[in-house]
């Protein structure tokens, strides 16, 4: 979202390790955490997206949609797509075989925990009927669905298996569409040499 609203910043990734003493000082005890120039200490990434959505225009429209109606959908989308983050997250707590057949089982279309909420969220994107996911032009909410949706098959997570979107044919087109947006592809084509993004590359 900065490099989409022309933001120049410092992208500080800490290791495991480190993470567990920026915890001692966090706001809310996690990340991300955004600090201002001013020293002001964002977290929430939610939160930190649509702060930063309304000040990113792109293709002459701001990123977090002016219109209360437009603003709402944008805010659903991020919120289902939230819901299936949720459902993943059940399995960190998990140790040896039981996580391994957990995320390998979270796209099962008989009782995966994450397959119903996925399969609702296709449905509603598709009733939009919108070039990207609840408009035609791209905004926040795409972005927040783009970046968990390629996060869940490329490889961060272990064990959830890289093809699960191949069943979600209008989710998949519509990532593949995100991806090929010039100010997006050309973000990640800065990050080309981590692997991980591949999936995050424009066809």
């Amino acid at each position: 979202m900065m490099a989409l609203a022309g933001i120049d910043f410092i992208d500080n990734r800490v290791t495991g390790e480190a993470y567990q003493e920026v915890k001692k000082t966090a706001p809310l005890g996690q990340m991300p955490i955004l600090t201002l120039p001013n020293g002001t200490v964002m977290t929430q990434c939610r939160a930190i997206s649509r702060y930063l959505a309304k000040l990113a225009t792109v293709d002459g429209k701001l990123m977090y949609p002016e219109d209360p109606m437009e603003a709402y959908f944008c805010d659903e989308i991020m919120d289902a797509t939230m819901d299936v983050q949720r459902n993943m997250a059940k399995t960190f707590t998990m140790k040896g075989d039981e996580m391994v057949n957990a995320r390998a089982n979270l796209f099962n279309p008989d009782g995966g925990l994450c397959w119903e909420i996925t399969t609702k969220l296709q449905t509603r994107i598709v009733a939009h009927g919108k070039k990207f996911t609840t408009s035609d032009s791209l905004n926040v909410g795409d972005i927040i669905f783009f970046t968990w949706m390629n996060s869940m098959r490329s490889g961060f997570l272990d064990h959830i298996p890289s093809t699960f979107l191949e069943a979600f044919p209008d989710l998949l087109a519509r990532v593949d569409l995100i991806a090929s947006h010039p100010q997006v592809a050309a973000y990640y084509q800065t990050h080309k040499e981590n692997k991980m993004y591949d999936c995050f590359q424009a066809k």
